[in-house]
């Protein structure tokens, strides 16, 4: 049972899985906050983080958890 448990690394699959749901969260938190900022003169900054979120959701998705949390920092330090 054990050599199965090591052989399928559960113990990470569900950290990783855990990371990945944290991370979506915090996505969706960003685009409703996004939301509250928009004016006329914002739809150009508007369109660059909702690129940049959509970008951070894919990179999720992807697994590349490093580039994600680059993507985040970088959708907050634009607002």
């Amino acid at each position: 049972m054990s050599a199965a448990a090591s052989f399928l690394n559960s113990d990470a699959r569900a950290v990783a899985a855990t990371q990945r749901s944290a991370s979506f969260s915090t996505i969706a938190t960003d685009a409703r906050l996004l939301a509250f900022e928009v004016t006329d003169q914002q739809d150009r900054r508007l369109r660059e983080n909702l690129t940049l979120i959509v970008d951070r959701f894919e990179a999720i998705k992807a697994g590349d958890l490093v580039a994600a949390q680059a993507l985040k920092q970088r959708t907050r330090d634009s607002g």
